[in-house]
């Protein structure tokens, strides 16, 4: 009896071991873990071991985003915006307002102003949390800050100042209207 239950043992772990979505999820679930700690670097090869153990598992898209989101953490834009475009062509397409606005964000980090409004253009703004959507706002007023369009990045920081108060979009609203020479405006 104790032999059965020892060859039992014995193969049980030999197939924990075999098992390819085994291995992918005691990856995965290490990635997870290592993230929770802060140690993105560890988490980031869990992440990649898990991901090529088995490319078909139903959890891949969801290892290749936390490995995006790992990438943004170590601030390694373009790596993650490589990840996030990759995940993007694995959903067929398929609008996800959370993967754009990372997208965006990785664009905005590389200024890449013309890719950025491009993206912009695609995304439903209405699907993304409020403060999502208030961080695009300042992310789209400061490019057209930079090309010198302060009367329509005013009007986007004074928009994010009226939907959450938050000081630092109103003092961009006056320095940008100081530099565009509305002093008038300042004033008012």
């Amino acid at each position: 009896n104790k032999r059965i239950d020892d060859n039992f043992k014995t193969r049980l772990i030999g197939i924990h071991y075999d098992f390819p979505e085994m291995k992918f999820h005691t990856s995965f679930l290490n990635g997870v873990n290592a993230y929770g700690k802060e140690n993105f670097d560890l988490a980031g090869k869990f992440f990649l071991q898990a991901m090529s153990t088995d490319v078909e598992n139903s959890d891949y898209n969801i290892a290749l985003f936390n490995y995006g989101i790992i990438q943004l953490k170590q601030k390694k834009y373009a790596e993650a915006l490589q990840q996030f475009q990759q995940l993007l062509k694995l959903m067929s397409g398929k609008q996800s307002p959370l993967l754009q606005y990372h997208i965006l964000f990785c664009l905005y980090q590389l200024n890449e102003q013309e890719k950025f409004f491009n993206t912009l253009t695609q995304t439903d703004a209405n699907a993304l949390s409020k403060v999502q959507h208030l961080e695009l706002k300042m992310m789209k007023a400061n490019i057209l800050v930079t090309k010198d369009q302060h009367q329509m990045a005013v009007k986007l920081y004074l928009s994010v100042w009226e939907d959450s108060r938050d000081i630092s979009a109103l003092e961009f609203a006056v320095v940008s209207l100081y530099r565009d020479k509305g002093y008038q405006q300042i004033l008012s």
